[in-house]
């Protein structure tokens, strides 16, 4: 079997590492070819010297060459992210970054047929009739793969959807949940931010502008809307939550 070859951007984020976790796990199945990340140029360092990928990127260019400068006998060249994600060489892009950096990549991908993993909610807020009208039009898959948009794909998947009677969303709850409501007004940023932080949605190295953002949007739940999700059919109702695989649930459930 020819091993798939991968562009992970966004590779010392949450999802980043995940699919790197993953890639390890299937020795052979993969083959990095571009690494991305945001500020964690230690992390990045590390990455490059066990996958030793063809190209990388990072927030700081001065400061990832001078952090590899004992990288000896690595052949690695300096590339944006739309070059990675455009490149003959590469057959599927993971789009893991954070905020409106995982746009132009995004298209850029897409443009040249590459099939896309889509982590990154805030390409779709932003533009998500151009990415999909991209995708039909280059006739590539677009697969969602952070939890919340995956489940529903997953719970689609193989689905006559002509026989779907309805999805179900319900929120997760966020950080602060069990906050009574008077004292929402109150919420400090710095308490959205250690949210981001404990979760690991955002690594603390990488608490850039960018992350804040990110991690506030989060724990405010603006961009995060979906915990668990369940797709109904005139037979079964199945719920996904989270990571989860399928659990089937009566037809009569209204609320997993």
């Amino acid at each position: 079997m020819k091993a798939v070859r991968l562009a992970v951007l966004g590779s010392t984020g949450s999802i980043g590492r995940q699919t790197l976790d993953v890639i390890r796990s299937l020795p052979g199945r993969f083959n990095v070819i571009a690494l991305a990340a945001g500020t964690n140029i230690t992390l990045l360092e590390e990455q490059v010297r066990e996958f030793r990928p063809r190209f990388v990127c990072a927030g700081r260019e001065a400061d990832y060459l001078m952090a590899r400068g004992s990288s000896d006998g690595l052949s690695i060249r300096w590339a944006e992210m739309e070059e990675m994600a455009g490149h003959p060489d590469v057959d599927l892009v993971i789009v893991a970054t954070a905020g409106s950096a995982g746009l132009g990549p995004t298209l850029a991908a897409l443009r040249a047929g590459k099939s896309v993993a889509l982590a990154n909610k805030e390409v779709l807020v932003m533009a998500g009739h151009i990415i999909t009208a991209e995708a039909r039009r280059s006739r590539v898959v677009l697969r969602p793969i952070d939890s919340e948009h995956s489940a529903i794909w997953q719970c689609l998947w193989g689905e006559n959807h002509d026989s779907i009677e309805r999805i179900v969303i319900t929120a997760s709850g966020g950080p602060f949940r069990d906050t009574p409501p008077h004292e929402l007004s109150r919420v400090t940023a710095e308490e959205a931010l250690r949210h981001g932080i404990a979760s690991r949605v955002v690594p603390r190295a990488e608490l850039d502008d960018e992350a804040r953002k990110v991690a506030t949007t989060i724990a405010a739940m603006s961009l995060k809307p979906v915990g668990s999700s369940m797709c109904s059919s005139k037979t079964s109702t199945y719920c996904f939550t989270g990571r989860a695989s399928f659990i089937p649930w009566s037809s009569s459930a209204t609320d997993p």
